[in-house]
């Protein structure tokens, strides 16, 4: 049985790869949230727990900063710069201190070359004494967003998920544009 890691982020992503692996007879789901000190981490924690509470056996949160007095503020609907990448170091660094051995995430390393891409996921793909921890893309194979959506749109936890950048959905930015194209919200 491999012991599988979500980075679960809260979004409609973390979801739909939650929904896919937990499909898979050989695979146990572990689940955690990087809070990396953004300004929706409040409503996105609280989204991350009920994904991971009905798809995974458990459940961390890892802080990445001590107390609530950082935050990472930017523009509605503008990305962080590298954020994903940090994230799966962060997912890296605590898979490879458990006994996981692969890392599951929606994430996409937007944002970066290619190049860095591949020695990136190389680098998370280094041996763990004789285990490998290894990325995958489950949603790679999607040939677009609806067509993810449609996979988990009779989930009752869809309307639950978060992807707002802001602690309250603002109704205006692009991901809460595309939930309300999509009767999400």
């Amino acid at each position: 049985m491999s012991n599988i890691l979500l980075l679960n982020s809260s979004g409609i992503d973390s979801l739909a790869v939650a929904k896919k692996v937990s499909r898979l007879s050989t695979a146990t789901l572990h689940s955690v949230y990087i809070d990396v000190g953004q300004l929706s981490r409040v409503p996105a924690k609280e989204a991350a727990l009920k994904i991971a509470a009905k798809y995974c056996i458990s459940h961390e949160v890892m802080q990445v900063f001590p107390d609530d007095r950082y935050h990472i503020e930017y523009d509605v609907g503008r990305n962080i710069p590298f954020l994903g990448a940090a994230i799966f170091m962060f997912g890296a660094i605590y898979a490879r201190s458990r006994d996981i051995d692969f890392i599951a995430s929606g994430l996409k390393n937007d944002g970066v070359s290619v190049e860095f891409n591949e020695k990136f996921l190389s680098l998370l793909a280094t041996s763990k004494k004789t285990k490998v921890v290894i990325p995958l893309r489950p949603l790679q194979n999607y040939s677009s967003y609806e067509e993810i959506i449609e996979d988990i749109r009779g989930d009752e936890l869809l309307p639950e998920t978060w992807s707002c950048n802001r602690p309250k959905k603002c109704g205006e930015c692009p991901k809460c544009l595309k939930r309300k194209e999509l009767s999400i919200d």
